[in-house]
């Protein structure tokens, strides 16, 4: 990774955190007493819930020029981490170029710097690296919770269970994550270009045992009504992967959006998705990289 482009990110970021208006934001922040001896705080408190900020909501400009004053000096904290990160270059570069977008003025972009979406929250994550950009797919470090398999039918509960012995255990994987804020239209080429991405930095972490993920799309009810999809779910299971139904998606969790023949099937009672986990075991994951010709297992193409 350049120097270059850590150096441009912290220029960006200072040049914002200098303009009359966030200076005004943060004179309002010190009267509201949040000072910047707290933020670290702030911010753990705001990845877990943005309850504490509260008071911000119904701001206007304000709420999102509070948020993104928050984020960049977050961001500005974990530049010098950033290179030691046991990552990809492109993934490094991809977390840089988001801090690059907090300084970027952009009104579309607002609502993705309110302290109590979603979005913010994501973003938070990013700014103080537990959450890592592969592109159009995120992921955490995280366990696969104890409680999940409680919502499987039984036969899948004990392939579950199987699968998670023979990985070493539950913990620590990469939990994978189709961002808020990022496009609703997925791309296989930039969909497989992310798990490169994950693959290649999982070899650089040696006690990660695997990646997970959780979601309505998994499910084979949604691969029945938008069978153009089944691509995604294709890589994990022809490539040593497991996948697992659970309980019912719940109507918010967004399979209801950016399709209409999924709304007008849901509405008629002929599509009912379940939420579907799959579970990549590590020794798999690097076996699925390292088959890939070399055009398609470099993270950068």
């Amino acid at each position: 990774m350049s120097d270059s482009l850590v150096d441009a990110t912290h220029e960006k970021l200072e040049q914002f955190l200098s303009e009359p208006e966030i200076c005004a934001v943060a004179r309002q922040a010190l009267e509201k007493g949040l000072s910047l001896e707290e933020l670290p705080a702030a911010i753990d408190d705001i990845v877990k819930s943005a309850a504490g900020f509260e008071r911000w909501s119904g701001q206007g400009e304000s709420e999102s020029l509070f948020g993104r004053w928050i984020l960049a000096h977050a961001a500005l904290r974990s530049l010098g981490r950033i290179a030691e990160l046991p990552v990809v270059p492109e993934v490094r570069q991809l977390i840089l170029r988001s801090y690059q977008t907090i300084a970027e003025r952009a009104p579309a972009r607002d609502a993705l710097f309110r302290p109590r979406s979603r979005e913010f929250r994501e973003m938070a994550e990013i700014a103080v690296l537990r959450r890592f950009v592969a592109g159009q797919l995120h992921w955490k470090i995280s366990g696969i919770p104890r409680s999940w398999p409680l919502q499987m039918k039984w036969r899948e509960a004990l392939k579950t269970v199987s699968a998670v012995c023979l990985m070493g255990g539950r913990a620590p994987c990469f939990e994978a994550h189709i961002p808020s804020r990022g496009s609703p239209l997925l791309i296989e080429s930039e969909y497989m270009r992310c798990y490169v991405r994950m693959a290649r930095s999982m070899e650089l972490q040696p006690g990660i045992r695997g990646i997970f993920g959780s979601s309505w799309l998994h499910s084979e009810e949604t691969m029945r009504v938008s069978p153009h999809l089944n691509w995604i779910n294709q890589l994990f299971l022809d490539n040593g992967g497991l996948l697992v139904h659970m309980g019912p998606a719940s109507p918010d969790s967004g399979f209801l959006i950016g399709s209409q023949k999924r709304r007008q099937l849901y509405d008629s009672g002929a599509y009912r998705p379940r939420n579907a986990m799959f579970i990549w075991p590590r020794t798999a994951v690097l076996n699925w990289v390292h088959r890939l010709p070399a055009a398609h297992s470099n993270p950068s193409h």
